[in-house]
């Protein structure tokens, strides 16, 4: 009878143990996840301004292209 107990006792405290391992890695795996998604948000923001920032360049370009022009035509 002692013994049944026991082991009974053992095996909760296994499957408990096992319980708290898997919310563990649960919980890892999350936080895992959790970053990769901040990474590629910071990923997107970066690529993002690099291309307002070519745009700008671009724009800027035109602008002085045809400032150059106008005073071609003034001439």
């Amino acid at each position: 009878m002692q013994q049944q107990q026991a082991d009974e006792q053992a095996k909760r405290q296994q499957e408990r143990q096992k319980l708290e391992q898997e919310q563990e890695e649960k919980r890892k795996q999350r936080q895992q996840d959790q970053l990769k998604l901040e990474q590629e948000q910071k990923e997107k923001q970066k690529v993002r301004q690099q291309n307002q920032l070519q745009l700008d360049q671009e724009q800027e370009e035109k602008r002085k292209k045809r400032q150059q022009e106008q005073q071609e035509k003034e001439k």
